[in-house]
């Protein structure tokens, strides 16, 4: 499976405990809106932690981007502390959580962060103007209003 080292150029509050981390776009580097890739991250004691990612970005966009809840795991609590410029590996492109061109109504059902690789297809199908031809319905549930990820966006998307 190719294998890219990306740079982090941005760190992204969606909301008080969600960050997009968000890295430079490789030239070679090909993805559809909904898939995933695995992380890997420097460990403080030498070595790698891995995990995997849905992509909130979407492919008609200039970097690559996924976003996440930081919790008190040992990964995710290194991931919070990456700096800018740091140079992290992601690997592994998969997943069928695309759309097809024959598609035209989409019910995305999200629940908290699982609204990433929604917003990577939404993004993706509004930028490639098929949003004329095609429905979306979004059904997107969170424990309180504070707790929208990409809220503001989402807002817009309906305009």
């Amino acid at each position: 499976m190719p294998a890219w080292n990306v740079k982090l150029t941005d760190k992204i509050e969606r909301t008080s405990d969600i960050i997009s981390f968000r890295f430079e776009q490789p030239e070679d580097l090909t993805y559809l809106p909904g898939q995933f890739f695995f992380v890997y991250i420097p460990a403080e004691a030498g070595g790698n932690m891995m995990h995997h990612f849905s992509f909130s970005s979407s492919p008609s966009e200039p970097f690559i981007e996924f976003t996440t809840r930081i919790r008190d795991s040992p990964f995710k609590k290194r991931l919070n502390q990456l700096e800018i410029g740091t140079t992290v590996e992601i690997a592994s492109v998969s997943g069928q959580f695309t759309l097809t061109e024959e598609m035209k109504k989409v019910v995305f059902i999200c629940g908290g962060i699982g609204i990433t690789a929604a917003r990577s297809n939404i993004k993706w199908i509004i930028d490639s103007h098929s949003h004329s031809i095609v429905d979306i319905i979004l059904l997107y549930g969170n424990r309180n209003y504070n707790n929208i990820a990409f809220k503001d966006e989402l807002e817009k998307f309906t305009e």
